[in-house]
């Protein structure tokens, strides 16, 4: 069995096996995204200079597809735009600052020899073993004189399961809908797919919801106003409301350091913006908005009389209601 690196006891390092296309970049990027936009015409400058890219878009009719093909390199939850690679196992989240970065992370790509794996093993090697690596515990499927196959899917992986679930308690939602008609001419920046629609009250008041990240520039340039704005009517009882920071999954209006996004809040998100770019606000699961809409011209205050127009139509429905 000489060659074999779990032959010999304690920690070695293996390198993950390339397949054909992990030395190419992974492009994730949507169309409501500037900084995606700033990165298209680069990325198209590479590929005539050779340089080869999976794209993740969301006007493309795989997306969904390619998403889940690469879900292994991207982190879906972190925005956009991202770069992948698997060859390497890196991951640069937002824009580059040149064309020249990118095109160094694509060369650090192109020359990757593989994800190195630390594996552990306390005997020599046999096949069902289960042993600790880098990227998680795995059990050894096959050995030949040079190679040791690792399979990390759980044992279950593919079979049939049947659980008995007995419910235990059952909680009625607090949240409702209730009646609404979008105002005449609607609002500048805000929209609606549905102007009859209702909007969503907790405890009968409107909630609003921003959804965002800690290193997103639009985000940080935003933040302030938002959360002030929409504390004042938080403060008064008037409104319930979350801006969630997806990254670290806190929501930045409260005192307490939330670890997860409710599944709920996170499928207001999707519905709204299944691209899945930031900021994205949604104000009664009805008029939402993805980006900012007055920062090109640098106006905080036109931000923030818009967020007032908004909730304020919120509350008149919500009170009427």
């Amino acid at each position: 069995m000489g060659g074999i690196e779990l032959e010999v006891l304690g920690v070695k390092n293996i390198t993950r096996a390339l397949k054909e296309g992990d030395r190419n970049v992974v492009f994730y990027h949507v169309d409501t995204c500037p900084w995606c936009r700033k990165m298209e015409p680069w990325v198209a400058e590479l590929k005539n200079e050779s340089y080869e890219f999976h794209d993740v878009y969301n006007k493309n009719p795989d997306y969904e597809a390619k998403r889940q093909e690469f879900s292994d390199v991207l982190d879906i939850g972190q925005g956009v735009p991202q770069f992948g690679c698997r060859a390497n196992g890196e991951l640069h989240v937002g824009a580059f600052a040149s064309k020249e970065e990118l095109k160094k992370f694509a060369d650090d790509c192109r020359n990757a020899s593989g994800v190195s794996i630390t594996v552990t093993a306390r005997h020599n090697p046999i096949i069902g073993m289960m042993v600790n690596t880098g990227m998680g515990q795995a059990r050894i499927s096959d050995i030949t004189d040079t190679i040791i196959t690792l399979d990390y899917n759980p044992p279950l992986a593919g079979k049939t399961l049947i659980f008995e679930i007995a419910i235990v308690n059952m909680t009625k939602s607090k949240v409702k809908y209730v009646p609404d008609t979008a105002p005449e001419g609607g609002f500048t920046t805000f929209k609606s797919n549905d102007p009859n629609a209702g909007i969503c009250v907790g405890d009968g008041k409107p909630i609003i919801f921003e959804f965002s990240t800690t290193w997103c520039p639009h985000c940080k340039w935003i933040k302030s106003t938002f959360d002030e704005t929409v504390k004042d009517y938080v403060d008064s009882g008037k409104i319930v409301a979350h801006h969630w920071e997806l990254d670290i999954n806190d929501d930045t209006l409260t005192a307490e350091v939330e670890t997860s996004v409710p599944g709920s809040d996170l499928g207001v998100y999707q519905k709204f913006n299944p691209g899945g770019s930031i900021p994205t606000y949604v104000f009664g699961c009805k008029y939402y908005r993805i980006g900012n809409g007055y920062e090109s011209q640098n106006d905080l205050a036109s931000e923030e009389k818009e967020f007032r127009e908004v909730i304020e139509h919120l509350i008149k429905s919500a009170e009427s209601a």
